[in-house]
């Protein structure tokens, strides 16, 4: 016996009846296992990491101030590392800096702008 909602039923095959019952009774729904997920989305407030640009979401990643007092925020160790050692973050192959300096090339850059100075004396 398999519980659903109040009823309780057989999962086994009933022998056929002769004639069809004349109220179908259906079991009532239960209620959702994860009731928070039907709420609508909370809102997370992330900061960008200074740099690699990933999101650093509450209670994560490291705040540094420099000398001329600004806050420089950083989402790990890995980061915190990369930053005091001076490495351009355009250089790593990790960081969102090389994916949008990957994404127009200088031949494709050129063409890019090209492309928009045509449109505009047209």
């Amino acid at each position: 016996m398999r519980r659903s909602g109040l009823y309780y039923f057989s999962l086994r095959a009933r022998p056929p009846s002769s004639s069809p019952p004349s109220l179908l009774v259906l079991p009532r729904r239960p209620p959702p296992r994860y009731p928070f997920l039907l709420c609508p989305a909370v809102v997370v407030r992330t900061e960008t990491c200074a740099f690699s640009e990933l999101k650093v979401y509450p209670g994560h990643g490291r705040r540094f101030v420099t000398r001329s007092g600004q806050l420089v925020i950083l989402s790990c160790s890995k980061v915190d590392a990369m930053y005091h050692q001076r490495k351009k973050s355009a250089k790593l192959m990790w960081t969102q800096v090389r994916a949008r300096a990957r994404e127009l090339g200088p031949r494709r850059a050129a063409a890019a702008v090209t492309a928009r100075a045509r449109c505009s004396d047209s």
